[in-house]
């Protein structure tokens, strides 16, 4: 009898024991599969502290609302951002700085001007002469990407009227990463949108 109750027990303890191991297992492994679906974005700001960078994605011909990623917020001349991978290509990143003239539309940080190939880096100069730029990143595969960003400024025409000129960023990526080929009209060196993030190419 004690041999029979020993086993009846042993049964219910081992098939716990198998389904513990099971969920731990599963527990292990959700981190790392979702780990390998994300990109994690550093950018390295300079002259730009308290400023904000945010991921967005709005592809040209796609219905819904644009993909808003995480806003971050730049300290010691970093921040950190992690999106989907998937949303990276086409991905634009809004950009706000405390110090800005109010304007009538979200900037967006230029990656690459019309006419500066990738991998050359653009003087102020060539960024306030050029007159259009693109703020459309071709995207990451996976992993980890660093983004170099560089921030001046520029005095602009406030909105509304009555709030008067004040200071812009210029701000831009530097050397240019690889960007879509979709330019948009620059003012002053800089662009912006209205809808949430910049109309870009998808798959």
């Amino acid at each position: 009898m004690r041999i029979r109750i020993a086993a009846m027990t042993a049964t219910p303890l081992l098939t716990l024991a198998l389904a513990s191991t099971a969920f731990a297992a599963t527990t292990l492994l959700a981190p790392t599969a979702m780990a390998a679906n994300t990109t994690t974005i550093t950018f390295n700001v300079v002259g730009c502290d308290g400023c904000t960078i945010q991921p967005a994605q709005w592809l040209k011909g796609k219905s819904g609302a644009p993909y808003e990623g995480k806003t971050v917020t730049v300290v010691n001349g970093v921040a950190t951002a992690t999106v989907p991978t998937a949303k990276t290509k086409g991905m634009s990143f809004n950009f706000t700085a405390p110090w800005a003239v109010n304007q009538n539309a979200l900037q967006n940080i230029v990656i690459q001007y019309k006419g500066v190939p990738a991998g050359t880096q653009p003087t102020r100069a060539e960024a306030l002469d050029s007159t259009k730029a693109s703020g459309c990143w071709a995207g990451a595969k996976s992993g980890n990407v660093t983004i170099q960003v560089n921030v001046g400024r520029v005095t602009m025409e406030g909105f509304p009227a009555s709030v008067g000129k004040g200071p812009y960023p210029l701000v831009y990526v530097v050397p240019p990463i690889t960007a879509q080929k979709v330019f948009e009209p620059t003012y002053k060196g800089t662009i912006g949108n209205q809808q949430g993030a910049l109309p870009c190419e998808g798959s």
